[in-house]
């Protein structure tokens, strides 16, 4: 790519689910049907953020495109200094890829029984933000006692979340980010925090090497920091692992196809994060979402790359938590040209997993659309 031409300009041009059967347990461990969510949110403050983002009036695409200059101004990662802003034309030629159209493909499922927690997520966001909003246009007014709390996040992966092989782009090669630094959740906290005001503390707890089995065991045992609060969204973020040839080979050991073991673990993961901590009885459950970010190539049949994508999608209609595929949104573009290293893990045709900078980028972006997209249904969708 020539990314020595003329700079961008500011004003960035855009580019012009089968069904399933309710009962997905293939692993034997079925359960009851699954106890519907209370079809109603927290309403109190969040009328003013569907009045806020005109959520009630205009689509999540035309939102996303009114405001693409602010959006793209804070895609900028705060270590990439304003007046340097190295990957600048990077980033808005990744922006022109990333449209609203093909965003809008990463939406796999909602959280269809959960309206009541995003109605609380999005209550305490705005809290948040009007308190924040308030000092900024009075600094000289008397601040409010009790400083309204963050929204807390918690994404949850393996080595492709943390960042493995994030510094890889087509500009240049720098080391002023370490991996964790450079990832998508770490841009995502900046992106969001840079639109609304220090709105969001999100943490991180990924290592290379863990899947869902080890996320089981760091939940069972609380294994976080001290410091760190309990969450109000989980993001699961182990796809690739739970696909890796280690993965493989345990399934075989078990007697069992990927898939089956993927749908059988995850189900044990997503009951643990939706059941409530015994020590936390006076807070819901998180909103869970699970980002599929496997693009391959740990298997070489086409179909088999799917087989995560299918047991997700299969326990998110039935559970009813959010499911959102970057994935999805890239892989025609990464099937089109195999040398194609933006979005997708360099080195192929060989055993590689982890992206580049360019996919850590999109994540940020797909993330916080599926939000935008989230907070707009709830919106039209309730009484608020």
């Amino acid at each position: 790519s020539d990314l020595n031409k003329k700079r961008v300009d500011q004003s960035i041009e855009i580019d012009a689910e089968a069904s399933i059967p309710n009962n997905v347990d293939n692993a034997g461990n079925t359960a009851g049907e699954p106890k519907e969510e209370e079809e109603e949110g927290s309403t109190g403050a969040n009328d003013g953020v569907c009045s806020l983002l005109k959520l009630k009036s205009s689509s999540p695409s035309y939102i996303w495109k009114e405001h693409l200059q602010q959006i793209f101004l804070a895609s900028r990662h705060l270590q990439d200094t304003q007046d340097e802003f190295i990957w600048h034309d990077f980033t808005a030629k990744l922006l022109n890829y990333m449209t609203p159209q093909r965003l809008q493909t990463s939406i796999k499922t909602l959280p269809s029984r959960y309206w009541k927690q995003v109605g609380h997520v999005m209550n305490i966001a705005y809290e948040r933000y009007q308190h924040q909003h308030i000092n900024l246009q009075n600094p000289q007014q008397k601040k409010v006692k009790v400083e309204p709390r963050k929204l807390n996040i918690l994404v949850m992966g393996g080595s492709v979340t943390m960042g493995v092989f994030c510094n890889n782009n087509p500009v240049m090669q720098t080391s002023r980010f370490s991996r964790r630094n450079c990832a998508w959740p770490t841009r995502l906290g900046q992106f969001l925090n840079s639109l609304s005001g220090d709105m969001v503390d999100l943490r991180m707890i990924t290592l290379g090497g863990t899947n869902t089995e080890s996320a089981i065991r760091i939940w069972d045992y609380a294994l976080f920091p001290s410091d760190m609060p309990y969450p109000d969204i989980v993001f699961h973020a182990y796809a690739t692992n739970d696909m890796h040839v280690l993965s493989e080979n345990e399934a075989k050991k078990r007697g069992v196809t990927l898939e089956d073991m993927i749908l059988e673990v995850n189900q044990h993961f997503v009951r643990t994060i939706l059941k409530p901590q015994k020590d936390c009885k006076d807070r819901p459950a998180p909103l869970l979402f699970y980002f599929d970010d496997y693009v391959g190539n740990e298997q070489k049949e086409l179909l088999k790359t799917h087989s995560f994508a299918r047991a997700a999608h299969s326990l998110a209609s039935y559970y009813g938590f959010g499911l959102i595929s970057y994935a999805d949104a890239v892989r025609h573009l990464i099937y089109a040209d195999t040398n194609e290293d933006w979005f997708s893990p360099n080195d192929w045709p060989s055993r590689q997993v982890h992206p580049g900078m360019g996919m850590h980028i999109a994540s940020m972006w797909i993330v916080a659309f599926n939000m935008l997209n989230i907070a707009s249904t709830y919106c039209t969708g309730f009484d608020v």
